[in-house]
């Protein structure tokens, strides 16, 4: 559940199950307390690549309403194309309606909004694009559904996803 820029991941593959380079992660903030948890941090995976883009990503988790604002935000010069991606457990079923993705599942419900989903397709299985999979063990691979959205962005951006938990 990333986000990839210009093709890109954040770190280079190294061969079967290992990374050639791994992304520094600094953590800008973090705050607990009986109302909110906070958490912000940014990597330099992708400072490396041309464009270099900063992400920064916030997670707030608010307790009492069991509800989670993650916010990533691309900063770079000049124009790039980010692709973010959720994966989603094999077991549930998933609803994509508009801005808004259900997973439904035995006990729960878990809703994610974002107003750029309108334009997010869910994959399954797709081998051309390589998304839609999972791993239940080593060298196997099995379909599940991914959500995939491809946009263009100029220098600074902010991709805001809210997950709410809903029980029936």
């Amino acid at each position: 559940n990333t986000i990839s820029i210009n093709g890109a991941n954040q770190a280079r593959d190294g061969g079967r199950m290992i990374w050639g380079t791994k992304p520094k992660v600094y953590i800008e903030d973090y705050e607990d307390d009986n109302k909110v948890i906070l958490c912000k941090a940014f990597h330099d995976g992708f400072l490396k690549q041309e464009p270099g883009v900063k992400h920064t990503r916030t997670l707030t988790y608010y307790k009492n309403e069991q509800k989670l604002i993650i916010e990533d935000r691309l900063s770079g010069k000049g124009k790039f194309a980010a692709f973010f991606s959720l994966h989603f457990a094999p077991h549930l079923n998933i609803e994509h309606n508009n801005d808004s993705v259900m997973l439904i599942g035995k006990n729960a419900r878990i809703l994610f909004k974002n107003s750029l989903f309108k334009s997010a397709t869910i994959v399954n299985g797709d081998a051309q694009n390589i998304g839609g999979w999972y791993s239940p063990a080593f060298d196997i691979l099995k379909p599940t559904n991914t959500l995939r959205l491809q946009i263009q962005l100029e220098n600074e951006s902010n991709l805001i996803t809210e997950r709410v938990i809903l029980i029936p």
